[in-house]
């Protein structure tokens, strides 16, 4: 196998989870193997991508016979990162944030829910959805004691810039933010949007152009 690409294209590592969820898929109904065509048909892309962007990160596959799913599985997962249960702290344990800990196919794509952390009394101290709440204190001793690196901010906007804050001080390298902040940290923490109401202004444009094709 060749040495794999340092710096493979951002649309490309963004297409890496969803040949993840395919390849768990056709693992799910017993197949060994796959082909290109099958494969890249349920990731939604042409074969020729999917091609492209596996070859970014080495070379897979035999002649004759396709991808072997279980290796090229474990290759996916070696490439992302979740080869292993990977600890995540919950920040804001409202309604959405209980949600997410509700979430099982979480453990499955190789993240667990580890802690959480609210301000209110009448939550901390408290077993919600199968995971034990902190007071916003605590946020720098779980970090460091369960060596966690993920966080989930779910907190009310007017909160997210300091619990942001705490988390990055604390030690915390990713940050998904489901907050309709911007936050402002050091380069060395990622930090992922994820606001509803954008994604559903930009189908909202989609639909208004009449447009119905997939991205």
């Amino acid at each position: 196998m060749r040495k794999a690409c340092e710096n493979p294209p951002k649309p490309t590592v963004e297409r890496l989870p969803i040949y993840r969820r395919a390849l768990e898929i056709l693992l799910d109904e017993g197949c060994e193997y796959t082909s290109s065509c099958e494969l890249a048909e349920l990731a939604g892309v042409t074969a020729s991508r999917l091609r492209k962007d596996l070859s970014f990160f080495g070379r897979f596959g035999t002649a004759g016979m396709g991808y072997p799913v279980r290796e090229l599985l474990d290759a996916v997962n070696s490439i992302l990162g979740t080869d292993r249960l990977r600890d995540v702290l919950l920040v804001g344990m409202g309604n959405l944030g209980r949600a997410i800990a509700n979430h099982a196919p979480l453990r499955k794509c190789g993240f667990r829910i580890a802690a959480a952390v609210d301000v209110s009394p009448a939550k901390v101290g408290r077993v919600i959805c199968g995971v034990r709440c902190y007071p916003p204190s605590e946020t720098a001793r779980l970090v460091r004691e369960g060596g966690i690196e993920f966080a989930l901010l779910t907190v009310p906007p007017g909160a997210a810039r300091e619990a942001a804050e705490r988390l990055a001080e604390a030690g915390i390298k990713a940050i998904l933010n489901f907050t309709p902040v911007h936050l402002r940290l050091p380069r060395s923490v990622v930090v992922e949007e994820v606001d509803f109401g954008i994604l559903l202004q930009k189908v909202a444009f989609a639909v208004t152009q009449g447009g119905g094709e997939n991205a």
